[in-house]
């Protein structure tokens, strides 16, 4: 190979190594949102609990869209788990207000 076939295939491995590095380095930081995302789902869980309805919930915390629909299905799993731990138990649930 010539030298400057050479040169290129290392600019290549280099581009190809920094890409990787990066890659890792996204992984790393998309757990940390993951896991920040989890723990604001606790005051969520704590709204509901006192009987804040889904609606009223959203408004109060403000959401995107996104974060939103993420919220929403949380309040909906909350509420259904309620609902079978009620009826297992044969009670009744408290899950908020309709909406």
């Amino acid at each position: 190979m010539d030298a400057e076939r050479i040169a290129r295939e290392e600019q290549v491995d280099d581009a190809a190594a920094d890409y990787l590095l990066l890659a890792d380095e996204r992984a790393t930081l998309l757990q940390s949102v993951h896991a920040v995302e989890e723990r604001m789902l606790a005051p969520v869980t704590r709204l509901v609990e006192l009987g804040e309805s889904r609606r009223r919930i959203l408004a109060l915390l403000n959401l995107e869209a996104d974060d939103a629909r993420r919220v929403s299905g949380h309040i909906r799993s909350l509420k259904t788990n309620a609902e079978l731990a009620a009826t297992r138990s044969g009670g009744a649930v408290e899950t908020g207000q309709q909406g």
